[in-house]
């Protein structure tokens, strides 16, 4: 599995970077929109990882552009932005919402949990264009 993780703050990255030392997923981690765009034009990733609140582009602005160009992945917001309105307009975005801070057992179950679902929805897919 290839994630992208997005969050400005480095130490959140760092924490999850721990936290998923043993896994052997393809992880990427950027502290910017722009450098998640960047990289995700170069590189397929199965799932986005990213928080709401960022300087420049927000987590909503970027799965909404990852939704168009890359409607494949698999995005998830991982935030401490928890007001219902936000909540709420993420819900046309992202496929999951996680609060700040997050147990890894659950980040992880979620990340292995809508991995299985896009590889069952790839399987099914396949099956129909026999």
């Amino acid at each position: 599995m290839r994630i992208l993780f997005v969050d400005d703050e480095s130490m959140i990255l760092d924490g999850i970077r721990r936290s998923f030392f043993e896994e052997e997923w393809d992880m990427h981690f950027v502290t910017s929109g722009d450098e998640a765009l960047e990289i995700l034009a170069e590189v397929t990733f199965d799932v986005v990882v990213t928080d709401m609140r960022m300087p420049g582009m927000n987590g909503m602005e970027l799965l909404s552009i990852v939704q168009q160009r890359h409607p494949d992945v698999t995005r998830i917001v991982l935030s401490g932005c928890a007001d219902a309105k936000t909540y709420h307009e993420s819900r046309e975005v992202a496929d999951h919402w996680l609060d700040k801070p997050c147990d890894p057992e659950l980040l992880r179950s979620v990340l292995v949990m809508a991995y299985a679902s896009r590889l069952q929805e790839q399987r099914s897919t396949y099956n129909s264009n026999e």
